[in-house]
């Protein structure tokens, strides 16, 4: 899996960062209420955005057609970004190179690949002195007749990449992309400057994306080249179907624990808090989940018509031994939580384990329940019992933190 190379919870941070800036910009894009003056709801924005929560996607192991189709938007945004006469433009060479390259490792249809040549061109010209050998010759390969410049922009960072693009002989130029992606790649981004240099090291959660060669990925495609592990960590072998090398880059830093909050507006106005690395799924607004699907929580709201707390209780409780029979009872107990405003919350939290037919490792469940106003709430989490106990404590400070907004 692509993730174990990666700082996982700075990933998961990461991609719920970008996503979250995508947000207003695509709404006020969307709705045509922006200013020339607002460069944070330009495509060029909207585009930089994407392609970073691409990357991320891509560490953390996302399944590579929804990562073809995050790339399909991002395209989307280039083209617009190059009608955009006053408002943002996509001011960063590694965000262009990195669509070039992906456009050519996704096979984007030869007429959208035009299209995408001509923003480049426009925007070089302002942009980067006129344009840049190394995309403009990844460029050439799918338009024979583009126009190329006569310089790298950055040559002590992709000159030995471009030497594995002259080079005629496929044997000599497989060692060659070895010796760029082992020796040379990382280091450059240091000779460079980058910010991103080390990234997997900080102590702040949302900078490190991975360390992926795209470009490289691009030229071994365009040249036909032997697929290798030799490449090493840095190639994002899952494109091309192979297990990607595991990475030297471990966590260095132990991640900081970050909370975020959970806000719900129906039926009844509550939030909670989860675990930054915990993840509240887009399609099913009432689940999160633990990294690694490790620890699910499963969340109900119910309107309680007048009937008495006890009674939902005892239906929310008896559901899991009905249903599954093999469960047996670990714990029980109500426990008085302190809310928002000092306002005392008791749940009813009860704990069971068994053993699924045909598996044979413990899964252990554990719900509480609750009241606020006239509805009840269930929260009910379910895992491995390693995993499960495991994350113990943030399921205490989960029930701990709800409260009525």
């Amino acid at each position: 899996m692509r993730e174990q190379n990666q700082v996982y919870e700075k990933l998961i941070l990461s991609r719920e960062d970008f996503y979250g800036r995508l947000e207003r910009p695509l709404k006020k894009i969307q709705s045509n209420e922006f200013s020339a003056s607002e460069k944070e709801v330009s495509h060029a924005y909207v585009y930089e955005s994407l392609v970073s929560t691409l990357v991320a996607d891509y560490s953390l192991g996302e399944d590579l057609s929804a990562i073809e189709d995050l790339f399909d938007r991002a395209c989307e945004h280039y083209l617009l970004s190059g009608m955009e006469a006053s408002c943002g433009t996509i001011d960063s060479y590694h965000d262009h190179l990195a669509l070039f390259s992906l456009a050519i490792i996704f096979e984007v249809p030869l007429e959208k690949f035009a299209r995408l040549a001509d923003v480049w061109k426009s925007l070089s010209t302002r942009l980067f002195k006129g344009g840049d050998l190394l995309i403009e010759k990844l460029i050439s390969f799918r338009l024979p007749d583009y126009a190329l410049s006569k310089e790298l922009l950055f040559p002590d960072m992709y000159g030995p990449l471009f030497d594995v693009i002259l080079e005629e002989s496929k044997a000599n130029a497989v060692p060659m992309l070895t010796q760029f992606l082992t020796k040379h790649w990382y280091k450059s981004w240091k000779k460079s400057g980058s910010h991103n240099y080390a990234s997997h090291t900080e102590k702040s959660n949302y900078l490190f994306v991975g360390y992926w060669c795209f470009a490289a990925a691009a030229v071994f495609k365009i040249k036909g080249l032997e697929l290798t592990h030799e490449y090493g960590e840095y190639f994002p072998f899952s494109l091309f179907g192979l297990e990607e090398v595991p990475s030297k880059k471990r966590n260095l830093v132990l991640p900081r624990k970050t909370w975020k909050e959970l806000t719900y507006g129906n039926p009844v106005l509550f939030a909670f808090k989860i675990p930054g690395s915990w993840i509240r799924l887009r399609t099913e607004n009432y689940q999160v989940k633990s990294p690694g699907e490790k620890v699910v929580l499963n969340l109900a709201v119910y309107n309680s018509n007048g009937h008495p707390f006890r009674k939902f209780v005892d239906i929310a409780f008896s559901s899991k031994t009905r249903d599954m029979p093999w469960n047996r009872e670990v714990d029980h107990l109500t426990k008085v939580f302190i809310g928002k405003g000092g306002v005392e919350h008791t749940h009813e939290i009860k704990e069971w384990e068994g053993v699924w037919p045909e598996e044979t490792e413990v899964t252990t469940y554990l719900t509480s329940c609750l009241a606020l106003g006239d509805y009840f709430l269930s929260f009910s989490f379910v895992g491995g019992k390693a995993d499960f106990a495991a994350a113990k404590e943030d399921i205490i400070e989960i029930l701990a933190s709800i409260q009525a907004s």
